[in-house]
């Protein structure tokens, strides 16, 4: 139900963006006052925020992520990440050439991607990588303080890279909201693929 409710509402948003001028006017309108709130103190935080989910950054923490828990033991929550990350940005990719968003033009402070805006791939590789996480920690970390404050950590880092993504304008806010619903759908399954792996199967 929540897997559906989340495609649902990306549905909703990525027609709206395309054929919705009220709507087209509102995510640029918004994605102005974002980008008017810069200070060159925050755009240097940005821009090292943003460089959190870049593509080499993620080719590098994944496969360390994963190594890190199969040799801890956790081989289903190894394995449930890298499904999770690479099945979800192979999505987004499929989902930005169907919907040809060029990206704003004339407002970036870092150099502009040569890849389509919706949705966000640097707002849903945060959203994958850290969703995996905290639902990881979870289930593995037994103090309730440390397992509070780490699931709020990832949530603020994936909160924070879509954000930078806007400040920087290299995005509207509607291709980071599409990164978020997008990257909260693939890690409802991936959850799902991961108590698929730990349940005993009875006969």
């Amino acid at each position: 139900m929540v897997f559906a409710l989340v495609v649902a509402l990306l549905l909703v948003l990525m027609f709206g963006v395309i054929m919705s001028p009220a709507l087209g006017r509102f995510d640029a309108n918004a994605s102005e006052w974002i980008r008017s709130l810069r200070t060159p103190a925050l755009v240097t935080i940005a821009t090292w925020v943003t460089h959190i989910a870049d593509t080499v950054t993620m080719l590098i923490l994944v496969p360390l992520t994963a190594l890190a828990l199969w040799l801890l033991g956790r081989r289903s929550g190894a394995i449930v990440l890298v499904v999770t990350v690479t099945g979800g940005w192979l999505l987004g990719s499929a989902i930005q050439r169907l919907v040809h968003r060029a990206r704003p033009v004339g407002v970036n402070v870092i150099p502009l991607p040569t890849t389509y805006s919706f949705p966000s791939g640097h707002t849903l590789a945060a959203t994958l990588y850290f969703g995996t996480l905290a639902f990881i920690v979870l289930g593995e970390v037994r103090n309730p303080a440390l397992r509070y404050a780490l699931f709020v950590l990832f949530g603020l880092l994936a909160l924070a890279v879509g954000l930078s993504r806007v400040y920087l304008g290299v995005h509207y806010l509607g291709d980071v909201v599409a990164g978020w619903l997008l990257g909260g759908a693939v890690v409802v399954v991936g959850i799902l693929g991961y108590f698929a792996l730990t349940q005993p199967h009875h006969e």
